[in-house]
């Protein structure tokens, strides 16, 4: 949703798990580009706030997307604070079409952004066509 959260029913939160694994979700970008930068945002989610969350991109015109060994990481995973906006460079630098955000062990989300370059051409067209 555009804009900062203002209550955690506009996040994400899901349930607690009593065994292992995490949740994750995986974003299609509008089209090829450079991620710059992420946001992760857990605003308003003080008692149920993920403790880490791992940032990971792929090029599905390059690698199949079902083959772990697709995916770079954009931030390594790290410890994120409840309540609060954090903005992370990205380390990586080719261009991806998808994102894919997992925390541990679980957590709720108000938002999480990807910012960067459209790579220019076809599938990450600048001109607005």
């Amino acid at each position: 949703m555009p804009g900062r959260a203002r209550t955690t029913a506009e996040g994400w939160e899901n349930a607690r798990r009593r065994g292992g694994g995490n949740d994750f979700v995986t974003v299609r970008l509008c089209g090829p580009g450079v991620p710059l930068r992420v946001v992760v945002d857990t605003s308003c989610f003080v008692g149920n706030a993920p403790g880490e969350v791992w940032v990971r991109g792929a090029d599905a015109r390059a690698r199949d997307l079902d083959d772990p060994r697709s995916w770079v990481d954009l931030v390594p995973r790290i410890p994120v604070q409840p309540d609060t906006r954090h903005q992370l460079p990205v380390e990586h630098a080719d261009p991806v079409t998808h994102v894919r955000l997992d925390v541990y062990p679980d957590g709720g989300l108000a938002r999480f952004r990807v910012l960067g370059e459209l790579e220019p051409g076809p599938g990450g067209r600048r001109d607005g066509k």
